[in-house]
């Protein structure tokens, strides 16, 4: 569905985003529904969630007949009330700049029906955003242990280098809105991902 301006306030985002099971499964339902109507996709799809956390990633499977995959693609639905629209336009040209600027590979972002990135889902009532990205193979880090992991830490490394040497060196006129983190967001009153000592481990430890 194409984006029109009037997203809906939840009132209640922790308690929507945080629920259980039935959000997940409430998403994958709108999905298989109001996926077609945004993006040119084959006739049967197969949709697995990939991870519920700070967005919720799903893997769309695509195929010609019941038993021959075609593509894999990824789609993301964003919190609501968390990342604005400009801030996720903002997203995607860093991505685009550091596909061009960098030896980093990056998945694409693919363009609704209508030509935009960011598309929009309903879900019992709510809207959300979404965009659709190309599936690119790997493992998450938090699979890998040992002398895998440390491996890993040290590739993690080199990409975190050359995404500050691109921040650092870009065109500055080309302005990408994104929210800051600063001391205040991360340990303040109102930090963006609630109140530190409202973690259930931190009690008893403070």
């Amino acid at each position: 569905m194409p984006m029109n301006g009037k997203e809906k306030k939840t009132g209640t985002l922790n308690q929507e985003w945080n629920s259980t099971q039935q959000m997940k499964e409430d998403m994958i339902a709108a999905l298989y529904e109001q996926l077609p109507d945004c993006y040119d996709m084959l006739q049967h799809i197969q949709i697995k969630l990939l991870k519920y956390s700070e967005n919720v990633t799903f893997l769309i499977n695509e195929y010609n007949a019941p038993d021959q995959l075609v593509r894999k693609r990824v789609f993301r639905i964003n919190r609501p009330e968390y990342h604005s629209v400009a801030e996720l336009e903002g997203e995607i040209q860093w991505m685009k700049e550091l596909s061009t600027e960098t030896h980093l590979t990056l998945p694409e972002v693919y363009q609704g029906k209508d030509t935009k990135a960011i598309q929009q889902i309903n879900v019992k009532g709510i809207a959300f955003t979404g965009i659709m990205f190309t599936y690119l193979e790997g493992r998450m880090v938090e699979e890998l242990s040992g002398a895998a992991l440390c491996k890993q830490m040290v590739q993690i490394g080199k990409i975190l280098a050359q995404l500050h040497i691109q921040s650092q060196n870009r065109d500055a006129k080309i302005r990408i809105e994104r929210f800051s983190w600063g001391i205040s967001d991360f340990f303040g009153n109102e930090a963006r991902w609630g109140n530190w000592r409202d973690f259930s481990k931190v009690h008893g430890m403070t």
